[in-house]
C-alpha cells in the first residue's frame, strides 16, 4: 500500500485489536500480535476540486511465528459508506479521529489497542451499567423523608409505580406517591401464560405421582400477593377449571369462556377459593371473574375427560336438598359457589391467629378448625356477596386434594415467608379445615413467584426447609436482628410463634429436627453468638416466651424430643428467667395453666436453686392469681393492680371471669372445681384452675345453675324498684 496517513485496522473474530496509521512511505507496522487469522483494514479520505471520496481495503492474513512478510492491499472507492463508518466507531472508542470529510488528516498517532465487546462481554457491560443505575436509584431514596414532609404540607409528591423493589427494581428510588396499576387488566396476558404453564407442570407431576388428575384443588389469595403477581394465581384458577379470561384491544379483562375440551386435552379439575378480606375489597372484579368460571365450567358437557366441577357441583346440590333447608334454586345457586373469605368489614378469619397463640385454652384442634370454617364461610360472587352458609363451605371444602398459596415478595416474612401469622391463619387453617372436614390434610403447596423469570410450583416442605435455612437458622440474619435490639428480640420471638402456627395447623409439615434446630440455635447458642446474654439485656421476655412456648409443644405432643437434657434445660431457663426478670403473662404462659402444672412438675430438674423455685412459684402465684401447690396457705391481695391475670374469690361457686383476649368469638372461661373457691382450701392434686375456650352462643342456657349470685340478685332488685318509685313520681307529676 503506497498511500501515506492510511488508517490500518487489525480485526480478529470481529474484535478490533490495533489501529495504526501508514507512514509518509505508506508502510504500516504492527507487532507483538499473536500467531492467528487476522484481518486487516486500511481506510483512507481524499479530498479534491473534484470531491471527496473515501477509499477502502480488507484483506485476510495469517501470522505464523509472529511475522507476516509483504502484506499488500489494494484501496478502492467505498460505495457502501463502510470507511465512514468505521472511522465514526473508532473515534467513539478511542477519542480519536483518524481521518475526516475535511481531508485533515492525523499526521501522527501511536498504535492503539482496541478490543470491541463479545457478546458476553457486553452483557456484564450491561449487568454493570444496571448496577450503577440501581446505585444511583438506591441513593435517591434519601428524598423519602423530604417527601413526607410535603404531603404533610400539602405540596405535590410525583407519582411512581409501588412494587417490591426486587422484583420491580424500575420503583425506586422511593419517596414518590405510589399506585399499583389498573385491577381491570388483570389477570394480564402475561401471567395468564405463566399460570397456565405452572398449572400443567403441576398436573403433570401429580399424575405421574398419583397415577391420576386431582378432583379438586384449593387456592388461598391475598390482595398484595395479586398486586405483586398480577394475576397468576388467578389465571390458575381459571385455567385448572377449563376457563380463560377474554381480553379487549387495550388489555381489559371483560369476561371468560369455556376452554374447548379438544385444546384443554384434560379434565376440568375443581377448586376451592379463599381470600382475605383486603382481597374481597380490592379485587371484586376477579371475584366476579372467578365465581363465572366456576358456573360456567359446571354447565360445560364433557364427552372425553371428567368434569369435576360439574360432578361435584351436583353432589352439593344433592346433598343440600336432603337438609330440606332450601328450594330447588337455592340448592343450585349455592352449589356452584366456589369462593370464600370473611364477612364484610372483617379482614381475618374470625381471631383464628390469637386462638391457636392461646394454646391454654383449647386441648383439641377441631375447636380451631371450626372457628376457621365459620369464619370463612361467606360466599362470593356473581350475584352472591356475603352470604353465610357453614352446610354449603363444609361441603366445597370436603375431598379437597391440594392446596396452593403464592409468595411473591422479598422485602420481609410478609410477602415472602411462609413462617408469618396471617400465613398459618388462612394457608393452614385451610388444610386444618379440610382435614377437620375429610379426615385427612391435603398436599400443601407453594407458588413460587419470587423470581418472575422462573416461577415454580414447590412442596411446601421444601420452601419451609429453605425458608429456615436461608433466614431463621442463618447466622447472618440472626445477627442482622442483634443490631435491632429489643424490636430484634421481638421479631426472634415472633419467628418461633409463627411457627407454632404452622405446628398446630399442619402438624405434618412440621419436623422435629425443625423444633430441635431452634433449640440449637436460639437456646444453647450453636454459633456462639452470645445470646442469652444479649436476650438478658435487651428483650429477657422474648426468650423466656420462646422457652415456654417450645415446651408448650412438648407438652403438646407437636415435638417428641428423644433427649431428656432438651426438657430439662428448657425448664430450669424459663423458671430461672421468670425468677430474675418477671413473668411476661403472654397467651401461652401465665393464661395458660395446664403448662403451668406440666413445668411445676419439673421443678426438680438439675441445676435449679431452691431459692429460684420459690421465686418462681410466688410470681407465678401473684401473675396469675392461682396457688401452686404449695403446702402453706398463701392470701390473695385483692389489688388488680399487682396481676396481669386475676380470677375472682367468691365463697359460692359458679363464677366466671372472662379472657377478652383469648379471641374473638370465643368464651374463655375460669373452670373451678365445686368445693375449690374458699381462700385456704387444699386443692386436690389432679385439680386444675385455667381458661378454656369454648363455643360462643347467643342462646341462654336451658339448664344449670343461675350464673349471678345473691348479691347480684339484690342490686338488680334495688335497681328495678327505684326505676318504679321514678315512674311512680313522674306519673304524679302528669309528665
Amino acid at each position: 500500500m503506497e498511500v501515506p496517513n492510511a488508517t490500518v485496522v487489525v480485526q480478529k473474530d470481529n474484535n478490533i485489536l490495533e489501529v495504526s496509521i501508514s507512514d509518509s512511505t505508506g508502510n504500516y507496522t504492527f507487532s507483538n500480535l499473536p500467531d492467528g487469522k487476522y484481518v486487516v483494514t486500511a481506510f483512507y479520505h481524499s479530498v479534491s476540486k473534484y470531491g471527496d471520496s473515501w477509499y477502502i481495503a480488507t484483506k485476510n492474513v495469517e501470522i505464523k511465528d509472529g511475522t507476516a512478510n509483504n502484506i499488500d492491499i489494494n484501496m478502492e472507492k467505498d460505495e457502501r459508506g463502510e470507511a465512514l463508518n468505521l472511522n465514526s466507531l473508532l473515534g467513539q472508542v478511542t477519542g480519536n479521529i483518524y481521518s475526516n470529510e475535511t481531508g485533515n488528516i492525523v499526521p501522527e498517532c501511536n498504535v492503539v489497542l482496541i478490543q470491541r465487546l463479545s457478546d458476553e462481554q457486553m452483557m456484564v457491560v450491561e449487568d454493570l451499567n444496571l448496577a450503577i443505575r440501581y446505585a444511583e436509584n438506591i441513593r435517591g431514596c434519601i428524598i423519602e423523608i423530604p417527601a413526607m414532609i410535603d404531603a404533610l404540607d400539602g405540596k405535590y409528591i410525583p407519582p411512581a409505580l409501588g412494587d417490591d423493589p426486587l422484583r420491580s427494581p424500575e420503583v425506586l428510588p422511593t419517596g414518590k406517591n405510589f399506585y399499583a396499576f389498573n385491577p381491570n387488566i388483570v389477570p394480564t396476558k402475561e401471567s395468564w401464560n405463566v399460570g397456565t404453564k405452572l398449572v400443567d407442570a403441576f398436573l403433570i407431576e401429580w399424575n405421574q405421582t398419583y397415577g391420576e388428575y386431582p378432583r379438586k384443588v384449593g387456592f388461598v389469595l391475598w390482595s398484595g400477593e395479586s398486586f405483586r403477581h398480577k394475576g397468576v394465581m388467578e389465571s390458575e384458577i381459571l385455567y385448572m377449571m377449563g376457563v380463560k379470561p377474554t381480553w379487549d384491544s387495550m388489555g381489559k379483562v371483560i369476561g371468560v369462556e369455556l376452554i374447548p375440551e379438544d385444546e384443554l386435552k384434560r379434565p376440568r379439575i375443581d377448586v376451592v377459593v379463599t381470600m382475605t378480606g383486603i382481597y374481597r375489597d380490592n379485587w371484586k372484579w376477579q371475584v366476579q371473574l372467578m365465581d363465572r368460571g366456576a358456573r360456567l365450567a359446571a354447565q360445560a358437557d364433557n364427552s372425553t375427560y371428567d368434569n369435576y366441577v360439574k360432578e361435584n357441583s351436583e353432589a352439593i346440590y344433592i346433598a343440600l336438598m336432603k337438609t330440606n333447608n332450601y328450594t330447588e334454586d337455592e340448592a343450585r345457586r349455592l352449589s356452584g359457589c366456589r369462593v370464600f373469605g370473611p364477612d364484610e368489614g372483617s379482614w381475618g378469619a374470625g381471631g383464628f391467629r390469637e386462638a391457636v397463640s392461646a394454646s391454654g385454652t383449647w386441648q383439641e384442634e377441631s375447636k380451631l378448625a371450626n372457628l376457621y370454617i365459620d369464619s370463612m364461610s361467606y360466599a362470593y360472587g356473581d350475584s352472591i356477596w356475603g352470604n353465610l352458609d357453614g352446610n354449603v363451605f363444609r361441603q366445597v371444602l370436603s375431598d379437597t386434594d391440594a392446596v396452593l398459596f403464592s409468595r411473591s415478595g422479598n422485602d420481609g416474612r410478609g410477602s415472602g415467608s411462609v413462617v408469618f401469622d396471617h400465613v398459618y391463619e388462612f394457608f393452614g387453617g385451610f388444610g386444618m379445615a379440610v382435614r377437620e372436614v375429610s379426615g385427612t390434610t391435603p398436599q400443601m403447596y407453594i407458588v413460587n413467584l419470587k423470581d418472575p423469570d422462573n416461577a415454580v410450583v414447590e412442596t411446601f416442605a421444601e420452601f419451609l426447609a429453605r425458608d429456615l435455612r436461608a433466614k431463621y437458622f442463618n447466622e447472618k440474619w440472626i445477627k442482622g436482628m442483634m443490631l435491632h435490639d429489643y424490636a430484634g428480640a421481638s421479631e426472634i420471638d415472633s419467628v418461633l410463634e409463627d411457627f407454632w402456627g404452622l405446628a398446630v395447623t399442619l402438624p405434618d409439615e412440621i419436623t422435629d429436627d425443625m423444633w430441635k434446630e431452634f433449640y440449637d440455635v436460639y437456646v444453647t447458642d450453636k454459633y456462639d453468638l452470645g445470646l442469652e446474654d444479649w436476650f438478658d439485656e435487651e428483650n429477657p421476655w422474648a426468650r423466656q416466651s420462646m422457652n415456654a412456648r417450645m415446651l408448650e409443644a412438648v407438652h403438646k405432643g407437636y415435638w417428641t424430643t428423644s433427649d431428656p437434657n432438651v426438657v430439662e434445660n428448657l425448664v430450669r431457663e424459663y423458671v430461672e428467667s421468670v425468677a430474675d426478670n418477671g413473668v411476661i403473662c403472654c397467651h401461652h404462659t401465665c393464661g395458660n395453666p395446664l403448662l403451668d402444672k406440666y413445668i411445676s412438675g419439673m421443678l426438680s430438674v438439675p441445676g435449679l436453686s431452691a431459692e429460684d423455685i420459690e421465686k418462681y412459684r410466688q410470681l407465678m402465684d401473684e401473675a396469675t392469681g392461682r396457688q401452686t401447690e404449695q403446702p402453706v396457705t398463701k392470701t390473695i391481695n385483692d389489688d388488680s393492680s399487682s396481676s396481669a391475670w386475676r380470677r375472682l374469690h367468691d365463697s359460692g361457686t359458679g363464677n366466671e371471669s372472662t379472657d377478652a383476649g383469648a379471641g374473638a368469638g370465643l368464651d374463655t372461661k375460669l373452670i373451678q372445681d365445686s368445693g375449690a373457691g374458699g381462700e385456704g382450701s387444699s386443692n386436690p392434686s389432679d385439680y386444675v384452675e385455667g381458661y378454656e375456650m369454648q363455643d360462643e352462643s347467643a342462646q341462654p342456657s336451658d339448664t344449670g345453675p343461675m350464673s349471678f349470685s345473691g348479691a347480684d340478685f339484690l342490686g338488680m332488685l334495688i335497681v328495678v324498684l327505684a326505676a318504679g318509685a321514678i315512674y311512680i313520681g313522674f306519673r304524679r307529676r302528669g309528665v
